[in-house]
């Protein structure tokens, strides 16, 4: 591998003139010649010295037509976002080679702080998401519930903290209880002041690191322990300061190259080395090339301007609406609330001078989580209820509502509620909810067997939410146990939960659970059987690496769109059959069972369960069991299938898809929605391994607009991670403490 920076330079350089993008900014500066005998272009010998000529690059620019910055579509294994800080974000793609290199870039940083990849990171009301296996987010409105879930993640063990400083602030001062240890504080996102960082240090009762990033442009940078100074990794990226404004060159992202991009950040750089003596250039972040606020000694970058510790003031926030008019918002301690006014409008006159001010003082004052809402005694719900509310209707519309059974069921719903809020979301569960399933597991038996049977079927769906294999196990025999032990143990849908865990546990596990429940067994999909189905396939995903997979779940990817588009079609008309066939698909081995011939061999199901089992057989002579498919589907809905199945056919036998002829049926037979058209919100789960067998016959063709689109539509976030996304979106976008709206 390249390591130098002129040879990784040059990789880039070379990889974006295949993306038209970048390609017209390389020929005006000279940089490309028709060097190859075969007229394949590449760089003029002279480059490095031309290198500086070469057109910036602005975010608006890539974000009104990423795809023409798409060099490459054979390697893509991560997705990301732009912060969208001042405007509307864009996803950018990356390999394998960049992938590592950020994860390698990162643990050397943290490690300068002693934070080790066993000290789990909690990411706190920002839209950061976990990095690590062990790490956690926590998401939403700032209410008692968000607090509660902060310190079930911290747990007993030492754990990092990190978000927009302005949002932790926010959460700091609510904070009364004793901590557990924190190693550190991360600040990222937004310019760090001085009232915040005091804060944090005295709440946390931990250092505060100062992180930046720009994430599309591979740049960052960590304060070292010693001196304070903010080190640029330029092991990832190349910096230059243009007009006092920082521009990055990607060195290692040959998949979608960003060349002299202007992250948008002004910076001063340090002219002397840090005293620390690690390596990479030392900067100021001075805030957003745009951000500039008017002040009593004139226009200054707003991270310019001090804003520093005030009596009685925990944390403050300005916004100039006009030349002469300030609005002051903070949060004050509950003691000295007439010293804190005061010390404000000393600091505005002293940094702005005579303006109207509205100040606006408010104690630490924290809402109630929906749980501890006091509901009337009509809207308590018994044991009963709750059960028939997961198993029976809907069990999002209880995760959104404060109801929670009052009996002995209590706990277990609990759990449930933390395995699935949208709210809390991680690599691996927290340590505070492993904490629950062990209570739970370890439980007295409950006196109504109908809480003992659901106790038991949660534990099954936590199974499949730990990341350790073993524990996982452990789990299940815990379980299993317990199920055993009812008067009338294995119900449908309860033998249905201990076989749906066979998708993600060792076969030698469960193949006995097969032979003794699967004969004569014809469950109807309850609620909790279909959630539970959902964590079993991610937890194949999470736990297994694609290698490890059977050939046909490595050709169909992502699996977990074919898993999921599955259970969508067949959800209502559910059959054994189906299981055993996504267990012989994830796991390679055929299912230890005789299923009892229940369907009708003229049926279009009959016929599908035929033709997926020639494919995991042998899809090259498949052609008899999908002419009997294609004679069977009569419905337009069964037509639909139909395509897609066409289309995995295809992909299984290692034949080229047209984009024209695919996007065309796309667009006609997903209810109108196609990546042509460029509409990220439609579901088009079931069609994404074609979608992403598109994109490199598009991207080679030179269409690489589509070809962004479909690795745009073709990426998929898990049921959980799309719900947390969207109230990131709606309560923890960034707040800057210092706005000029003049």
């Amino acid at each position: 591998m390249l390591h130098s920076l002129e040879e990784r330079l040059e990789a880039v350089l070379t990889a974006a003139i295949k993306a038209p993008g970048n390609k017209e900014r390389l020929h005006q500066a000279g940089l490309i010649t028709r060097q190859h005998a075969d007229g394949r272009e590449g760089l003029v010998a002279d480059w490095p010295s031309r290198f500086q000529q070469i057109p910036l690059l602005s975010k608006d620019m890539v974000r009104r037509q990423p795809g023409q910055f798409l060099a490459r579509a054979d390697d893509v294994v991560y997705r990301g976002a732009t912060s969208g800080s001042r405007s509307r974000p864009y996803l950018f793609f990356a390999g394998k080679a960049w992938n590592q290199q950020r994860i390698t870039s990162r643990r050397r940083a943290l490690e300068w702080w002693g934070i080790s990849d066993d000290i789990p990171i909690i990411n706190v009301a920002s839209r950061l998401m976990p990095g690590r296996p062990g790490d956690s987010a926590i998401a939403g409105m700032l209410d008692q519930e968000l607090l509660d879930m902060f310190l079930m993640c911290l747990g007993d063990r030492t754990s990092a903290v990190r978000g927009y400083p302005s949002r932790l602030c926010e959460v700091a001062s609510h904070l009364r209880q004793p901590l557990p240890s924190i190693k550190a504080v991360i600040c990222t996102g937004e310019p760090l002041v001085e009232h915040q960082q005091r804060l944090l240090e005295e709440r946390f009762q931990a250092p505060v690191i100062n992180e930046y990033g720009c994430h599309e442009a591979a740049a960052f940078g960590i304060t070292c322990p010693e001196v304070g100074r903010l080190h640029l990794d330029e092991s990832r990226c190349l910096y230059e300061v243009v007009k006092g404004a920082l521009v990055t060159t990607d060195l290692w992202n040959e998949t979608m190259p960003l060349i002299r991009y202007q992250c948008g950040d002004r910076v001063r750089m340090y002219s002397t080395p840090c005293a620390c003596g690690r390596p990479g250039p030392t900067v100021e972040i001075l805030g957003r090339v745009e951000d500039w606020v008017s002040t009593s000694q004139g226009n200054q970058p707003t991270a310019a301007v001090a804003m520093p510790c005030l009596p009685g003031v925990l944390h403050y926030r300005v916004k100039r609406l006009a030349r002469e008019q300030l609005v002051v918002s903070a949060r004050v301690d509950h003691e000295v609330p007439a010293s804190a006014e005061l010390s404000l409008q000393m600091w505005i006159q002293k940094t702005f001078g005579n303006v109207n001010a509205q100040v606006s003082l408010e104690p630490p004052r924290i809402r109630p989580s929906s749980i501890d809402v006091m509901l009337p005694d009509a809207e308590l719900w018994n044991d009963a209820q709750w059960i028939e509310m997961i198993t029976q209707k809907s069990i999002g519309t209880w995760l959104s509502s404060p109801q929670m059974p009052m009996g002995e069921a209590k706990e277990a719903a609990k759990l449930l509620k933390a395995l699935l809020s949208p709210r809390i979301i991680g690599v691996g569960l927290p340590i505070g909810i492993q904490q629950q399933i062990m209570q739970l597991a370890q439980s007295l038996r409950s006196r109504d067997e109908r809480v003992e049977a659901i106790k038991g079927r949660i534990l099954l769906l936590a199974c499949s939410c730990l990341t350790k294999p073993m524990d996982a196990l452990e789990l299940y025999d815990q379980a299993k146990v317990r199920l055993q032990n009812l008067s009338q143990k294995y119900e449908p849908n309860i033998a249905l939960d201990l076989l749906i865990s066979s998708l993600h546990l060792p076969p030698a596990v469960t193949q006995a659970a097969w032979q003794e429940l699967a004969t004569d067994l014809s469950p109807t999909l309850d609620t909790l059987n279909i959630y539970h189905l959902l964590s079993a396939f991610e937890a194949v995903i999470h736990r297994r690496s694609a290698s490890d997979r059977p050939i046909v779940a490595r050709k169909l990817k992502p699996i977990l769109a074919v898993l999921m588009g599955d259970l969508s079609f067949w959800a209502a008309a559910f059959e054994m059959a189906h299981l055993a066939h996504w267990y012989e698909l994830l796991q390679g081995f055929s299912a230890p069972y005789q299923p009892t011939p229940t369907l009708s061999q003229s049926s279009f199901l009959f016929h599908w369960l035929q033709w997926r089992q020639g494919c995991l057989l042998d899809p090259q002579n498949s052609d008899d069991a999908f002419k009997d498919l294609q004679t069977a589907a009569k419905t337009p809905v069964e037509i639909t299938r139909l395509q897609i199945e066409r289309g995995y056919r295809l992909i299984l036998c290692n034949q080229p898809l047209d984009p024209s002829e695919w996007l065309s049926i796309i667009e006609t037979h997903a209810e109108g929605h196609s990546p042509k058209a460029n509409q990220q919100t439609a579901d088009l789960t079931p069609w994404m391994p074609i979608v992403q067998a598109l994109v490199q016959p598009l991207q080679q063709s030179g269409q690489g607009d589509l070809a962004y689109r479909c690795l745009v539509a073709a990426s998929l976030s898990s049921r959980q991670q799309s719900a947390f996304e969207r109230l990131t979106v709606q309560f923890n976008g960034k707040q800057p403490v210092l706005v000029d709206e003049n």
